[in-house]
This record gives C-alpha cells, sequence and structure tokens, in this order.
C-alpha cells in the first residue's frame, strides 16, 4: 500500500519525503521509478518500462524533459534561424528553466567556442561562432 502512495505522489510530481527515500531506492533497483536530474533539480518520474506498459509513452517523454545537450542543441537551432538570440528569447524556448539554468546552457556553448557575445551585458545578442 505504502508503494501505491509513493507511486502516486512520483505521477503526480510531489515532492519525497526523507524518510521516503529508502523505499524511491529500491523501487529504483526494481526499475519502477527513474531519477532525472540532479542536486536541487532532481526529480522522481515513473519508469519508461511503466508508462510504455499503460500505454502513455507521451506523457514519459514529456515528463523526462530533454537533457543537456538536447536543451543546448535548441539554443543553436534557434541561433541558426533567427541568426542571434538573447537570454530572454531562449526563456521563451525553456519556461520552466530558471536564468541561472539558462546562463549555464549559454556558459557551456561558449566554453565550447560554438557561440559568441555580441554587445553590453544587458543588451548582449549571442551568435553562432564561424
Amino acid at each position: 500500500m505504502r508503494d501505491l502512495v509513493l507511486l502516486d505522489d512520483i505521477r503526480q510530481g510531489k515532492r519525497i519525503s526523507a524518510d521516503a527515500h529508502a523505499e524511491v531506492e529500491r523501487l529504483k533497483s526494481e526499475g519502477v521509478i527513474e531519477i532525472v536530474g540532479r542536486g536541487r533539480g532532481t526529480r522522481y518520474i515513473l519508469s519508461k518500462r511503466f508508462y510504455s506498459f499503460i500505454g502513455e509513452r507521451g506523457v514519459y517523454t514529456r515528463r523526462k524533459g530533454l537533457d543537456t545537450e538536447e536543451k543546448k542543441a535548441l539554443i543553436v537551432k534557434h541561433l541558426k534561424e533567427h541568426g542571434q538570440g538573447t537570454i530572454q528569447e531562449f526563456e521563451q524556448i525553456f519556461p520552466n528553466l530558471t536564468r541561472e539554468q539558462i546562463n549555464w546552457l549559454v556558459r557551456q556553448l561558449k566554453e565550447e567556442k560554438r557561440i559568441v557575445r555580441s554587445g553590453a551585458r544587458r543588451n548582449a545578442q549571442w551568435i553562432l561562432k564561424e
């Protein structure tokens, strides 16, 4: 019964209490749930296998979200299509991310020498590096 309550909480995206973590680990090892993200952004979702079983594979994909490389690829795609982009535009692409998370993605792309900043900080435009 406790497993069912915990699974329902995970399905609804509720926070998991500290005393439930042992149960979460057991369910993870059994392949019932997956851990997405890390640190304070850690989320628990029902497993791909579970969503396939109940015929809701699309829900799994939506809940799992995009990984870091997919998010960076979306920024690059935006820059290819529009020639340049701002942090505000990237916030429109990723409404569920904080500005700090978006800045981290942009820093990663800059460190990889894939994009460069043009202009001052407040009015900065990001463009693809040639």
